[in-house]
């Protein structure tokens, strides 16, 4: 324990008191010294001094009797050994008074230097050979000196037979209080000459020492215990050196003297009497304090100052003891006791004062009487972690609102008070409110410019489990880790295990937030600790990382109280968290978020998903191969679609074979899917010159002959892109579309008698490297040739015919000499027919499949 030191070098404590005394009498207590300005060594009253240092009855006896009146008043220079005294500060304890000896060279007579050390029998012979006992030196009094060193039978002496003047006895008394003689107080207090101020001066100095016996004999004298004096009053937490007229209850109370606070007490010492001692002023039109400097306050009574000065165990006992006597709810300029020790930073009085039944929702009134703000609001404010939980556990509200609907989480935010802003949070303070701005807690640190330091409280909040949130449009614990990039903080909320999500590595550092350390969240207590080193250790972080968070006295959260996290939750805007990754390239989260099974179909507000977001910011082409990366390992959900994201036409876009490869394998129904603008995966890898795609997709069932928003095929988009880029897709879907034709038949129109007869319906096809026409025996043809244009026997059996009805005409032969002619519905088809019955045919010819 730390003790600080007020030195005081003049033992004389009540020479600047009787000054004033005098000075208001218009006449002087002291006489002025006798006697020669050069010191004679020979002359009697040189020896005579002499002999009285050294105690030296007989000496003096010698002396005395040849000495005159002039040498029995003898004043010499010599070495006095005096008794000093200091003050000891204890912030935790009371004022204490340190003695000491110091030797001092100063002015003595032989009847001072007797007293002074405590000769009675010699003081009583100087005094009866003339000696003054009211001839002053510089220390002081005969008297003075003897009630100094507590020498009573001097002292007696000096009262009985020294005729002693008032101002002798005064000086004399002040200085028994000073130096705690109370043997020699009574026996001045029984003189009954001292004059009220000097006592009551008396009074409140020892009050302030913690001299109880005094303070006892003298309002045993009948002193008035609520009179008021000016001492210094000193004090070491909160730091006080400052003289002042106060009370002895009040002197005793800011020096922490327990002991004289009751005998004040019990001797009927009032509250009411006020000093000016606190340094806080309050400006009530404005409801705020101002820190005006030590005895600049608004005056204030005793438990008051016990408030602001009484600090640890005995100073809770101080104001208990007060507290009997005064009003809980007593206010000063609209403050209240418990608002003045929130002020102070005195925690032990706070725990008291809400025992004693003071209010923590009482609010603090303006002068307009506007309801302003509840004590916890000024804790939060300051960050007195102590106070705040103090408040807490006498039950006071934490998420009350000041008039302009903040609540205390918000007033700590926005002052960068950090500790009590986590203190706040796992208590249940609400993330989900906002003020008369329609502010959110975020968005306030944020114009204060404590937005980074609260987003890591509330982080190191989010990680341990312990959050509240009314309203997850204004905050919720997913969007705000996605809105910072943090991996870990994700993954933590979504309780995902090492195992279950697998990002590569280099993905981590891609967006800001997102190589910051995982245990890196500041200022929220452990649940299951409530001291002030208590840790916190997440369990995926390493063993070696351990943040201290403070206690907070009020039942904390607990994991279980927390909401589920939902995946899929959306901000005012309509944003998921996927989204809000997105728009700020956080990509090592988005892909967190998305193999975790975030919807990247989901559209906010504006229409946005998570693609556009990131075209938006032109972060594309890297959330494009975060989301391949994903479709290739299964990662992704895809047995639904939804209006903002088809993950086969995704993966046709981007022309990423395995992925598509993947999405068909989990889900073979998106094979045909049409998105928003009505095409199909087909048609997409058509119009990209995708051949591997369009061959993948045909082979899973595509069925290249819908059409698109146009009336177009995937063919006829193939061939809208030039032949550069579609020559090889051109090719494989005519092949595709050939074979399906040949092989499951169509409606055509058959000629007779090779065009001499009516045409009829008929649906061709193939089977086996056979073409069929009928059910009939003879109504097929083996090792079959197709050929268009129906060739000359046709045009010259059927004259008339059109030169379009011909170019939709084509024949099959077979090689054994037999040919039948056919009319398709157009030209497109009767070239599909004919190439669909020649491949199948070699296939079969080959020894291939040929349906």
């Amino acid at each position: 324990m730390s003790f600080q030191k007020a030195s005081h070098e003049s033992p004389v404590g009540g020479l600047l008191f009787l000054q004033s005394l005098a000075a208001d009498r218009k006449v002087s207590p002291f006489k002025k010294p006798a006697g020669p300005v050069v010191e004679d060594a020979s002359s009697h009253g040189y020896k005579l001094l002499d002999f009285a240092l050294k105690c030296d009855l007989t000496g003096v006896e010698k002396e005395l009797a040849a000495a005159s009146l002039e040498d029995v008043n003898y004043i010499g220079t010599r070495l006095l050994k005096v008794r000093t005294w200091e003050v000891v500060l204890n912030a935790q304890g009371p004022v204490r008074v340190a003695y000491d000896y110091t030797e001092y060279k100063t002015d003595s007579t032989p009847l001072f230097a007797a007293a002074h050390l405590g000769n009675g029998e010699m003081v009583e012979k100087l005094v009866a050979a003339g000696a003054d006992a009211n001839a002053r030196v510089f220390r002081g009094y005969p008297s003075t000196a003897a009630a100094q060193e507590g020498h009573a039978a001097a002292l007696q002496v000096l009262i009985s037979k020294g005729k002693l003047s008032v101002e002798a006895i005064e000086e004399a008394l002040l200085e028994a209080a000073l130096h705690n003689r109370p043997d020699a107080l009574k026996l001045l207090l029984d003189c009954h000459v001292a004059r009220d101020p000097t006592l009551q001066q008396a009074l409140v100095q020892a009050s302030s020492r913690g001299h109880l016996e005094i303070v006892q004999h003298l309002i045993e004298a009948g002193i008035d215990v609520n009179c008021s004096r000016r001492i210094l009053v000193q004090c070491a937490q909160p730091p006080l050196h400052l003289n002042a007229t106060c009370t002895p209850l009040i002197a005793a109370v800011v020096s922490c003297q327990k002991p004289i606070v009751d005998a004040l007490l019990l001797a009927g010492a009032s509250l009411s009497p006020r000093a000016s001692l606190g340094a806080w002023a309050w400006d009530q039109s404005e409801a705020e304090e101002l820190k005006v400097g030590a005895g600049l306050g608004e005056p204030y009574g005793a438990a008051w100052a016990a408030v602001e000065f009484c600090r640890g165990p005995l100073g809770g006992e101080i104001l208990e003891a007060l507290m009997r006597h005064a009003d809980v709810s007593e206010e000063i300029a609209g403050r209240t006791l418990l608002y003045h020790a929130v002020l102070c930073g005195n925690a032990p009085a706070v725990s008291i004062l809400l025992q004693l039944g003071a209010s923590p929702e009482q609010s603090i009134p303006s002068s307009s009487k506007k309801q302003s703000f509840q004590p916890i609001y000024l804790a939060a404010r300051l960050g007195d972690l102590a106070i705040l939980n103090t408040l807490l556990a006498g039950g006071c509200d934490l998420n009350c609102r000041n008039d302009s609907d903040k609540t205390p989480a918000m007033t700590a935010a926005e002052n960068g008070q950090m500790a009590a802003l986590g203190a706040l949070i796992v208590s249940g303070a609400d993330l989900g409110l906002v003020d008369g701005s329609k502010r959110s807690l975020l968005t306030i640190a944020d114009e204060s410019g404590h937005g980074e330091s609260v987003r890591e409280t509330v982080r190191g909040a989010l990680i341990a489990g312990r959050y509240l949130s009314s309203d997850p449009t204004v905050f919720h614990p997913l969007l705000f880790a996605a809105t910072e990039g943090d991996v870990y903080l994700i993954r933590k909320l979504l309780k995902l295990d090492a195992g279950d999500v697998v990002v590569p590595p280099e993905k981590l550092a891609k967006g800001p937030g997102e190589e910051r350390d995982p245990t890196d969240g500041a200022h929220v207590a452990d649940s299951d600790s409530h001291s002030p080193t208590s840790t916190l250790q997440t369990a995926d972080s390493p063993s070696t990382h351990r943040t201290p968070f403070p206690p907070t006295a009020q039942a904390p959260l607990t994991p279980q109280d927390c909401p589920p996290v939902e995946i899929e939750a959306r901000d005012s805007d309509g944003n998921t968290a996927l989204i809000l990754c997105a728009q700020r390239g956080h990509l090592g989260a988005f892909e967190v978020l998305l193999r975790a099974g975030a919807s990247l179909g989901a559209l906010n507000a504006h229409g946005d998903t998570a693609l556009t977001s990131a075209e938006r910011n032109g972060s594309l082409a890297e959330a494009a191969d975060v989301i391949l990366e994903a479709l290739r390992d299964g990662a992704v959900a895809v047995t639904s679609s939804s209006p903002g994201f088809f993950p086969l036409h995704f993966a046709s876009t981007w022309q990423d074979e395995r992925a598509m490869a993947a999405v068909l394998k989990a889900s073979p129904a998106h094979v045909d899917e049409l998105d928003n603008e009505g095409l199909t995966p087909v048609m997409i890898c058509a119009q990209q010159g995708f051949v591997e795609g369009v061959r993948l997709l045909l082979e899973a069932g595509a069925h290249a002959e819908k059409r698109g928003p146009r009336g177009l095929t995937a063919l006829q988009l193939a061939r809208e892109q030039g032949p550069k880029v579609s020559a090889a897709v051109e090719k494989a879907l005519f092949d595709h579309l050939a074979r399906k034709l040949v092989l499951t038949g169509a409606p055509v129109l058959k000629h007779t008698r090779e065009g001499r007869g009516k045409p009829h319906e008929k649906v061709p096809c193939m089977r086996n490297g056979v073409f069929y026409w009928g059910e009939k025996g003879g109504r097929k043809l083996g090792d079959v040739v197709a050929e268009l244009g129906g060739g000359p026997v046709l045009r010259k059996n059927r004259p008339k015919e059109s030169s379009g009805l011909l170019a939709r005409t084509f024949s099959v032969e077979a090689r054994a000499g037999r040919t039948v002619y056919f009319t398709a519905s157009s030209q497109d088809e009767a070239e599909m027919w004919v190439h669909g019955i020649n491949m199948v045919a070699q296939e079969a010819a080959q020894g291939g499949k040929s349906g």
